[in-house]
């Protein structure tokens, strides 16, 4: 049992590893993401680094990647230790030029992301969870499927009998709050015939 659950926690933390590394790749992929070079907008790149030593990332200075055809202007910090990246909008980068505020806003508030760990702290904790989905309770769900009708009721017996407690606990809830409302009621007609026992004030 011992190497079975230091197995399952090696997998485990082996599947997050293979995320988080694998995450950035994706998020390029899907938001159709490229590199911003100085041929593309010199003067944006330029107010980028101003951006990143006045955050103080200069050791760690992330990649800034875009969409040029995108036109929201919003920004997305994301990777991991030792290779951060921003990405963003074409919308944003128009931003520079048209509305200087908004664009440092969007920025400092991307590299605030890197700078606080936020990334780590985020992409990190999915991986953990997918890989969890992943290695325990997929496989959970198989072997009740695969050991036959039994194990198969046991496990809706134990879900049903985890259902009835939830259902067990509402009632009493509403049994609790039944009784303060009456206790309540009975309260202000106490009052009331005492009021009408003792006439007008």
């Amino acid at each position: 049992n011992v190497w079975w659950m230091l197995g399952g926690t090696a997998g485990l933390i082996l599947v997050a590893l293979v995320l988080v590394l694998a995450t950035p790749h994706w998020i390029e992929r899907r938001r159709g993401l490229v590199p911003l070079s100085e041929e593309d907008a010199s003067t944006v790149l330029a107010r980028l680094r101003e951006l990143v030593r006045e955050a103080g990332l200069e050791d760690h200075e992330p990649r800034f990647v875009w969409n040029p055809l995108d036109p929201a202007p919003t920004g997305l910090a994301y990777g991991h230790f030792g290779r951060y990246s921003v990405a963003l909008t074409g919308g944003l980068v128009t931003r520079q030029i048209a509305d200087p505020p908004a664009f440092d806003a969007v920025v400092r508030h991307e590299l605030a992301h890197i700078r606080n760990r936020d990334v780590d702290t985020t992409y990190i904790t999915l991986a953990i969870w997918y890989a969890f989905l992943a290695t325990a309770v997929v496989p959970f769900v198989l072997t009740l499927l695969d050991e036959g009708a039994e194990v198969t009721r046991a496990g809706v017996a134990a879900l049903g009998q985890a259902h009835r407690l939830l259902d067990l606990h509402e009632a009493a809830g509403q049994h609790a709050r039944h009784r303060g409302c009456l206790h309540e009621a009975h309260d202000t007609l106490r009052i009331d015939h005492i009021r009408s026992r003792m006439g007008p004030a």
